[in-house]
């Protein structure tokens, strides 16, 4: 008696167990497909020896905390797979997307959006023809005609593909990328293009790559690799930077460009340092570039103008004189450790070179047929 009562519990108790075990599977099957809330009419039909429903007229399907919303949606049962079509709308806590149509592959919760195709989240809007969104993974993949608005930075990208990763807050573009930046009216303030680019930390910092150009008012610059910061305004040109502001043109093997308050601050160049200022074509004669050279070279801008050149590392700078009619008057070469030089209405106003005693050094080269005069002191020219 005893065994059979015993025989009856076990089978009792492994009934119970995969009576459970098959309720859980089922319950999470059913947290892997849509949710019916709406739809004016259905309708279910076998092709190909699969049934596919069909829902349409203010179609409403729901996931947890995902709705969907469409005019028709047609449900592919063996594939657990749904296209939605017309005035589509997808919404979860993360994301809202739109499109004109969009299939949902339920069991890799992936999304693949086509049309006019609108992906926004928080203060970011992101435009394109398709867009696969997975959903997981919190990542979006946008191609053809990508546009991207961050209305808080005031920025708008444009390339042919981007990649968005919500969790670690990046994003990358590439297929001529274009990152223009808005002041507070809409007028545009800084154009940059590359071959590629990254966003980290929602946009707080770009990184830019191969063939790039930043162009900001009169400012033009160029380089292989490009990092801006945006929150301390600072972009930073490496691999052959070239910066070029009117008449005058910078180079060396670093620079770091700073702004503040979104207008050009100074110019920190680095390594090999050249700044050239191109004669006035004004003048009657010709002249030869003026230049400075040193490790280090400072400019400081007032008003988008070079108002101060600030020399380090064996300092040299050569200046061709011009006269008030034109006339050109010789070259002054100088050289010390450092070189200042103050700029007012576009000339050279003051020059001052400071060395250990006796390294500063001067000549000033008159035209030919008339004599040179060089002096080695180190004193205020």
């Amino acid at each position: 008696m005893r065994t059979v009562r015993f025989v009856l519990f076990f089978l009792i108790s492994i009934t119970v167990l995969v009576a459970s075990q098959l309720n859980l599977q089922a319950q999470q099957g059913k947290k892997e497909r849509l949710q019916l809330k709406h739809a004016n009419q259905a309708e279910s039909y076998l092709k190909n020896n699969e049934l596919i429903r069909k829902f349409y007229g203010n179609v409403i399907f729901s996931q947890g905390e995902m709705n969907l919303q469409c005019d028709e949606l047609f449900s592919f049962e063996k594939k657990n797979e749904y296209l939605l079509r017309g005035h589509v709308k997808i919404q979860d806590p993360d994301f809202k997307l739109v499109a004109d149509s969009a299939r949902y592959f339920a069991e890799k919760k992936v999304f693949q959006a086509y049309g006019d195709v609108t992906l926004s989240s928080d203060d970011s809007k992101l435009n394109a023809r398709t867009v696969t969104y997975f959903q997981t993974e919190k990542r979006a993949v946008a191609e053809k005609d990508v546009q991207i608005d961050d209305k808080k930075q005031r920025v708008e990208i444009t390339g042919q593909r981007a990649e968005l990763v919500r969790k670690k807050k990046y994003t990358k573009i590439t297929g001529d990328p274009l990152f223009i930046q808005y002041d507070s009216t809409g007028r545009e303030e800084m154009r940059i293009v590359g071959e590629s680019m990254e966003s980290f930390d929602q946009g707080k910092h770009f990184e830019i790559k191969k063939n790039v150009k930043i162009t900001r008012d009169s400012t033009v610059a160029t380089c292989g690799f490009a990092s801006y910061f945006a929150d301390s305004e600072i972009i930073e040109l490496q691999e052959n930077p070239v910066a070029i502001n009117a008449s005058d043109k910078i180079t060396g093997e670093k620079m770091q460009l700073q702004m503040r308050d979104k207008k050009l601050q100074h110019i920190l160049v680095t390594g090999k340092s050249k700044f050239v200022s191109t004669p006035d074509s004004s003048i009657r004669e010709v002249a030869k570039e003026n230049y400075l050279t040193g490790q280090s070279i400072q400019l400081y801008f007032v008003e988008n103008e070079v108002r101060k050149v600030h020399v380090n590392g064996t300092a040299t700078s050569v200046y061709h004189i011009v006269n008030e009619d034109g006339v050109y008057q010789g070259q002054n070469w100088a050289q010390g450790d450092t070189i200042i030089i103050s700029i007012a209405k576009k000339a050279i106003n003051r020059i001052k070179i400071k060395s250990e005693p006796g390294n500063s050094q001067g000549k000033f080269s008159p035209p030919e047929g008339q004599k040179a005069d060089s002096s080695t002191v180190g004193k205020t020219l």
